[in-house]
């Protein structure tokens, strides 16, 4: 399995079972946790934290969860790009945040959008 879906299917399954962490193997790659630190400025996760047994995710326990979808856009079999101009489009929309690969780095669609640039959608959060 592609390591950012299983890695978001963790994330939704512990959020619908109402857990406060998820262990996410230390197999992850650096996306992965670059992905993961965005969602943790945007407010989504409560926080990283490294353990023996790998990275915990420390979720935050609400109700209602600020996650209330999160899906993958970008899929290994197929890719989707959005330049700037498309990133407006999604500023007053139903999704939460886009989380983009752009040639500066893993940056949420608001940076993107700041700095001018498009790039891959890799997750969506609703």
């Amino acid at each position: 399995m592609h390591p950012l879906s299983d890695t978001r299917t963790r994330i939704r399954n512990a959020t619908s079972n109402n857990r406060s962490t998820v262990i996410v193997p230390p197999t992850i790659s650096k996306l992965v946790h670059e992905v993961l630190l965005r969602l943790v400025e945007e407010g989504f996760l409560r926080g990283l934290r490294r353990t023996e047994a790998g990275l915990e995710v420390l979720l935050v326990v609400s109700k209602p969860t600020p996650i209330r979808r999160l899906y993958c856009v970008s899929r290994p079999s197929r890719r989707v790009y959005l330049p700037n101009r498309a990133l407006w489009g999604f500023a007053d929309s139903t999704v939460g945040c886009l989380i983009l690969s752009t040639s500066q780095g893993v940056l949420t669609q608001h940076e993107a959008r700041k700095r001018g640039l498009g790039g891959e959608v890799l997750v969506g959060i609703a």
